[in-house]
């Protein structure tokens, strides 16, 4: 059985975090992790030629194209590509690699 829970008259609850309180550090590092991994994958993806499962892309002599864009150079490093995403501002394209 769920305990009663008793606020104060005019209280409303909300999910919300102060802009200070978030860590922002921890945020960038996961993110900059998940794009690291995200490179492994693609460079695994080109070197063995087979995409994975409900993948949509197409694999070429010069990288990989999702959607008519390359998401991966043939020999881009993992410093160009992460330098590539830093220079366009946008947050990774989700795919499932």
């Amino acid at each position: 059985m769920k305990a009663a829970v008793y606020t104060t008259k005019g209280y409303r609850w909300t999910c919300a975090a102060r802009k200070k309180n978030i860590a922002w550090q921890v945020m960038y590092d996961w993110e900059l992790e998940q794009e690291k991994q995200r490179y492994a994958r693609l460079v695994q993806t080109f070197e063995t030629r087979t995409l994975p499962k409900k993948t949509y892309g197409t694999i070429t002599e010069d990288g990989i194209q999702v959607f008519g864009e390359y998401v991966y150079h043939k020999g881009e490093t993992e410093e160009e590509f992460l330098a590539q995403l830093k220079e366009r501002n946008t947050q990774s394209i989700s795919m499932r690699f």
